[in-house]
């Protein structure tokens, strides 16, 4: 349970390849005394330069399920036929550091914080979206690892947790990830996490992007 001298955790949470780990990195690497990301728990195969214990914990499926009867998961959900979860050790273990805790989840596990109610205290929700499907598409598919098959099945994923992103009162801020930058709209609570990453996109695109969002207030502070 979140004591009240202890901080309030940071949700992040959006559909798959939407560049969630990219935004959390970067504000673990511009606040290192603030915030910390808890290492969950996947029955995927690591991916080229992850590293167990670092970016997840890689278990067996067998392992993930008997981790679960035991009841030491605070999330979990199955994405894409694998099994991702955090536990409530590793929440408790950053939160004994005084940190900023920092959950990357997707819908599924935002229902089940949500459902915890007191025993996290009151976390802060952040979610993540594509300017659009599209977007998001031809990111999947410059990464060259999904079949045709694949790719459709998590960007049809990928509309759940778009649409679940934008119902009202699901989030605190929202971030616009337009895969060159990073356009915000938060609270004032938010106003330290401001900033924008340079990718590739054109002056012409970021203008034909904001207008899909025109009721978001956008923010782009370069590192």
């Amino acid at each position: 349970m979140v004591g009240e001298n202890r901080p309030r955790p940071l949700v992040v949470f959006g559909p798959s390849a939407v560049g969630k780990g990219t935004i959390i990195k970067t504000i673990v690497n511009k606040f290192p005394n603030t915030f910390v990301l808890t290492v969950s728990y996947t029955t995927r195969k690591p991916r080229e330069g992850e590293k167990d214990g670092k970016h997840y914990y890689f278990i067996s499926r067998e392992e993930f399920k008997q981790r679960i009867e035991n009841g030491e998961f605070m999330e979990y959900a199955e994405v894409h036929k694998n099994l991702y979860g955090t536990t409530f050790k590793a929440l408790q273990d950053v939160m004994k550091t005084g940190k900023v805790c920092i959950l990357d989840v997707d819908s599924q596990g935002v229902k089940s914080i949500k459902a915890l109610k007191t025993k996290l205290g009151n976390p802060y929700y952040m979610c993540v979206v594509p300017p659009c499907v599209n977007a998001l598409r031809e990111r999947i598919r410059h990464r060259g690892s999904e079949s045709p098959e694949q790719l459709e099945m998590r960007l049809a994923a990928a509309m759940g947790e778009i649409n679940f992103c934008h119902e009202i009162g699901q989030c605190d801020a929202k971030v616009v990830r337009l895969f060159y930058l990073l356009m915000m709209s938060f609270s004032p609570l938010f106003s330290s996490l401001l900033f924008s990453i340079q990718e590739r996109e054109s002056e012409r695109e970021r203008e034909s992007y904001t207008m899909l969002y025109p009721s978001i207030t956008y923010y782009t502070v370069t590192l």
